[in-house]
């Protein structure tokens, strides 16, 4: 019913307990999951499509985030139902299953392994959502910015390179970064015809030297770097 890195990660018994009373649920585009102040009473599994999550600032609902298929939201740890600060809506149509709080925390607390899968996943997408606050600060040229954002979306395969899929569309990756999607489509473009990115029917594969511009810059000043470093 659901391929998900949480529930994959539950032991059977709990699996067997669990996974039947996740309700799923069918988004529209737009439509609102969790709004701000509002009670959160359950675990969110994302089945398919892309959820934004966005914080409230003076000037109005600022993006954060991404969560996309794999990953899930839930209030926390604690055991305890929290008011949301945060807005989350489908970016795309998109599919989630619910599963009542209660359930949520009694399956984790009878799969440790799976608790710390949920762990690493949250840590991951709040890592990603303090990148994104930095890459719409102004401070970062579009270029690696895009760049970063990319590579905050990508699915990371054995053996493949990283994928970024199709669902994934111009105007959310501007909205990410808070550039027009003029300024995307041109920087896509740039990409495509230096060999940093190449469009496939599931989405968009990024290269090797494309995770390098995220990560540290310019990756023609990478190659530099490290062909000093050979002749020194």
């Amino acid at each position: 019913m659901l391929a998900n890195k949480l529930i994959n990660a539950l032991t059977p018994s709990a699996h067997q307990a669990s996974v039947p009373q996740a309700v799923p649920r069918e988004l529209k585009k737009g439509e609102v999951l969790v709004d701000i102040a509002q009670m959160i009473e359950a675990t969110f599994l994302v089945g398919n499509g892309v959820l934004r999550v966005a914080r409230q600032t003076k000037t109005g609902l600022e993006t954060t985030g991404y969560i996309q298929a794999n990953e899930w939201l839930t209030s926390g740890f604690d055991g305890q139902p929290v008011l949301s600060e945060i807005h989350v809506t489908a970016a795309c149509p998109a599919l989630v299953f619910v599963v009542p709080y209660e359930i949520g925390q009694q399956a984790l607390a009878s799969s440790p392994g799976a608790a710390l899968t949920g762990l690493e996943l949250c840590l991951e997408r709040h890592e990603r959502q303090y990148n994104q606050i930095y890459m719409a600060s102004g401070r970062v040229a579009p270029r690696r910015a895009l760049a970063l954002a990319l590579a905050n979306l990508a699915h990371f395969r054995a053996g493949k390179p990283a994928l970024v899929e199709r669902v994934i569309s111009q105007d959310m990756l501007a909205d990410y970064i808070n550039v027009s999607r003029t300024v995307v489509n041109r920087l896509l473009g740039e990409f495509r015809e230096q060999g940093l990115l190449t469009r496939t029917e599931m989405g968009m594969e990024l290269s090797p030297e494309l995770l390098s511009l995220a990560q540290t810059g310019d990756p023609a000043a990478l190659a530099q770097s490290h062909a000093f470093g050979a002749a020194a």
